[in-house]
């Protein structure tokens, strides 16, 4: 299932991620999160990460940081692939679900 969104205008899907936490703003906009990986880590030391209770508007975490997206609920997620941006299913992906970053954007 395709949705609505210029590809060109996110370079990579921990762009897009980034850029939809805008809860988060002092933490990734401070410019020291420019990697999944690096975020992944980041909510991690907050102990905001977790393989549970993902909320939509979470980050979701494929392959401990190579992959990230955005949490829709119900087991969905929406992130940039190879042939544009999707939405999928968590275990849709061949690099494996790592954590929910909890934005707290639902809350």
């Amino acid at each position: 299932m395709a949705v609505s969104f210029d590809p060109a205008s996110a370079a990579n899907s921990s762009g897009s991620a980034t850029f939809s936490t805008c809860s988060e703003y002092r933490v990734v906009g401070s410019g020291h999160y420019r990697s999944a990986r690096s975020l992944y880590y980041h909510f991690r030391s907050l102990g905001r990460a977790s393989r549970t209770g993902g909320q939509p508007g979470d980050i979701v975490v494929w392959g401990g940081g190579t992959h990230v997206g955005i949490y829709l609920g119900n087991g969905y997620a929406v992130s940039a692939l190879t042939r544009g941006v999707r939405i999928h299913r968590l275990n849709a992906l061949t690099a494996p679900f790592t954590a929910f970053l909890h934005t707290r954007m639902n809350r």
